[in-house]
């Protein structure tokens, strides 16, 4: 039986919020253009400007008021302990112990810290060996090439983070790739590039029970015994992410090459653990500390600062508040840098799959609105595609647009792209928001422009970190659980009874 509670939207400040929704007037309204300019925080390298969305100060102030009425600051305060785990049911959710510093406010005990220290100096060391060409196929000759084979959580964050944080110099080492799907097109395309004694295979799998990496596996296995490897050879070529330390001793993987995470990690927020190892091998333990550096300024501002100047959480406020009392379903994440144009995929998969749920934490139904329709595209492509709904359509899509601030660091006709770009991102922002009614725009569509001083491995770090408390925050809003996947586990058992289990 549900245990009886009164949830946020029983409380007063959330019918107060559906009465200033009706009763909002925008600037189109008031026949001006003028923006608030004190709708603006930068923290960690990162500003957000969220003075075209359809808010003002007296909805801001009582946005702030919602999260302190959800009792935000205890489930923060328990979400930065191990506590979190222990209270609540099948939730795992301390992902923050991957980036933490020994002294910090996560520091657990001797156990946990050495663990986690552990598995971060082992892969990194297997990292920086691959980097140098000391580690050695069949034949004694280097590998050169990293095929990555995972699904979701186990390749998103590290695909973007590869993508976003590529340069010339990173070209000259291993080359990487990631593989998902299991009809192996795109994995025979790339096969034709490689070289059999030189590749080596990473698995990146929390159970390594999964049918669609189980059937990569096979065709890799395959392609290596054609190609001149013989089976005892074999695992010279093949290392391992996994939770499943049992199933991997059973394979014979190497010990040296097999890396562990831990249940107390969801996929989509391991990308600080060992499900990083592509990265770290794309840019080396140095950047690779950073990237985790990054992450953890932006822990300590979003646990120790103010609501009202916090990053995460008003992020997470403009889309309640879009969801839940101006009720638009979905919106778009818009990148206008082509280094975040995976930022789309990350993004979608750790909103809808944390957010995608019916039901309270403590069973009962939900009677709000809960999740949002996540999509998107760079930025560019998209104003010559699918900006024309949002520009014009009958449904309001809010929008995030990511970009680069200018770097006076920058050569010219560097800065001259950088600022063309910012100023396109600015033009479409007001064109959505204050429209032209002659030409029937009416205007009134909501926007946000998050702006990166550059993408370097700490500052990428704190966006993807700001993404987690972001989802994190909606959650505890909402009183869902971010942290599980019931929907999805469904479909996988649905599969195995289908398959009967042939591919585990």
């Amino acid at each position: 039986m549900a245990k009886s509670t009164q949830f946020l939207n029983e409380k007063k400040i959330w019918s107060d919020l559906i009465e200033e929704a009706k009763n909002f007037k925008s600037p189109i309204a008031k026949n001006t253009k003028h923006l608030n300019n004190k709708f603006t925080i930068k923290q960690c390298g990162i500003s957000l400007d969220f003075s075209r969305q359809n808010i003002n100060s007296k909805i801001f102030d009582k946005l702030i008021l919602l999260a302190k009425n959800s009792e935000l600051t205890s489930k923060i305060s328990e979400f930065s302990k191990d506590t979190y785990k222990s209270e609540q049911k099948h939730i795992e959710a301390l992902h923050m112990l991957l980036r933490a510093k020994k002294n910090s406010f996560l520091f657990l005990g001797k156990k946990i810290s050495n663990e986690v220290d552990k598995e971060l100096k082992k892969f990194l060391n297997f990292a920086e060996d691959l980097r140098g060409f000391k580690i050695l196929g069949w034949n004694n000759l280097p590998i050169k090439n990293v095929v990555v084979l995972g699904l979701g959580g186990s390749v998103l964050g590290p695909k973007l983070a590869t993508q976003a944080l590529k340069s010339n110099s990173i070209l000259k080492k291993i080359k990487l790739f990631f593989l998902s799907n299991p009809d192996c097109c795109d994995f025979d395309l790339v096969l034709t590039k490689l070289k059999a004694h030189e590749t080596l295979f990473l698995i990146q799998s929390k159970s390594l029970k999964t049918p669609e990496i189980s059937i990569l596996k096979a065709h890799a296995l395959k392609w290596m015994k054609i190609h001149g490897c013989s089976d005892s050879n074999l695992k010279k070529h093949f290392s391992v992410v996994t939770a499943n330390l049992k199933a991997s001793k059973s394979e014979n993987y190497f010990d040296q090459y097999t890396f562990q995470i831990w249940d107390w990690i969801g996929g989509r927020f391991s990308v600080w653990s060992s499900i990083g190892l592509p990265l770290a091998i794309s840019i080396g333990e140095e950047k690779f500390r950073e990237f985790l550096e990054g992450a953890q300024e932006m822990d300590e501002h979003f646990l120790n600062s103010d609501f009202s100047s916090n990053l995460p959480l008003i992020s997470s406020l403009l889309s309640v508040w879009n969801r839940n009392f101006l009720n638009l379903p979905s919106y778009v994440v818009v990148p206008y840098t082509s280094k975040l144009d995976l930022l789309v995929e990350y993004i979608q998969q750790l909103d809808m799959e944390s957010l995608g749920k019916n039901i309270h934490t403590n069973g009962a139904f939900c009677k709000i609105d809960t999740g949002q329709i996540v999509w998107g595209g760079p930025g560019i492509e998209g104003q010559h595609a699918y900006f024309q709904l949002i520009h014009q359509g009958k449904t309001v899509v809010p929008v995030d647009f990511y970009g680069l601030k200018p770097n006076k660091k920058n050569n010219n006709q560097e800065n001259m792209r950088s600022t063309f770009l910012l100023s396109t991102i600015k033009a479409q922002a007001d064109a959505l928001f204050f429209g032209d009614k002659k030409n029937n725009f009416d205007g009134n569509r909501p926007s946000s422009i998050f702006l990166l001083d550059e993408i370097s491995p700490r500052i990428l770090g704190s966006l993807l970190a700001m993404q987690e408390h972001r989802v994190f925050t909606m959650a505890s809003i909402w009183n869902i659980n971010a942290f599980d996947q019931p929907g999805v586990e469904l479909g996988k058992k649905l599969l195995l009874k289908n398959i009967g289990g042939k591919f585990e």
